[in-house]
């Protein structure tokens, strides 16, 4: 019972966790979305690649850190191929097809998001992601989060900040009104759990979901029914 009423407040990562990657990693999807920028651009995936990592001054990072809008996204890597090939008007997708193929990376974990939507009952679950505008936008009609998240948490794309900063996870604290050991965060990046264990926060690895599942028992969280039993 004591573990039971440790935890307050469930902080979940997004792509990896509540929504899987199709390909199943972020590197293999953007290498993906890179091969068909190539396909239409005939500028070589490696060269797209370069801009397409969250490492801080990339154009990707730009983007998920909200510091650039998408449209601005969309036509700073235009202009990439216009250099790359030394000409004006490269070849290029149009806005709405890049848009498209930006989204196309997603399956919702329908499994952990019905585990979610009941454990929301019981505690406050807030996101903690680095997620881009598209993508937010995209799976919170896709996980449908109005019914079961709750505010409070933290996103790259409204608060400017990306994992594994630790001014994210200071902001996540601050956010949620708890102690730091009252918050538990899964995540499927081992440094972004680790900076989350170094501030206090009760952390856990994303594999999979039985994974999560039996940590969320061990650390005695449970359903409302099971609360009442």
């Amino acid at each position: 019972m004591e573990n039971e009423k440790r935890i307050k407040v469930l902080a979940s990562d997004v792509g990896g966790v509540m929504a899987y990657f199709k390909t199943g990693y972020t590197s293999k999807t953007l290498r993906d979305f890179a091969k068909a920028l190539e396909f239409h651009t005939g500028c070589p995936a490696e060269f797209w690649e370069t801009f397409l990592t969250i490492e801080p001054g990339t154009l990707e990072h730009q983007f998920i850190a909200g510091n650039i809008k998408p449209k601005e996204f969309y036509w700073k890597m235009r202009k990439e191929a216009d250099k790359y090939l030394g000409i004006k008007d490269a070849p290029f997708p149009s806005f709405q097809l890049y848009r498209e193929m930006w989204c196309n990376i997603f399956l919702p974990n329908f499994e952990l998001l019905d585990e979610l939507r009941h454990l929301s009952k019981v505690y406050k679950l807030v996101l903690a992601s680095n997620i881009d505008i598209w993508h937010y936008r995209l799976l919170y009609r896709m996980c449908d989060w109005s019914k079961f998240v709750s505010p409070g948490g933290v996103v790259s794309c409204d608060d400017h900040l990306v994992k594994p900063d630790k001014a994210f996870f200071d902001l996540l604290i601050k956010r949620s009104g708890v102690l730091p050991s009252e918050i538990f965060f899964f995540d499927d990046t081992l440094e972004n759990i680790k900076v989350a264990s170094g501030c206090g926060i009760i952390v856990h690895l994303f594999t999979d979901n039985q994974t999560l599942f039996d940590a969320f028992e061990k650390n005695g969280i449970v359903r409302l029914i099971k609360a009442a039993e």
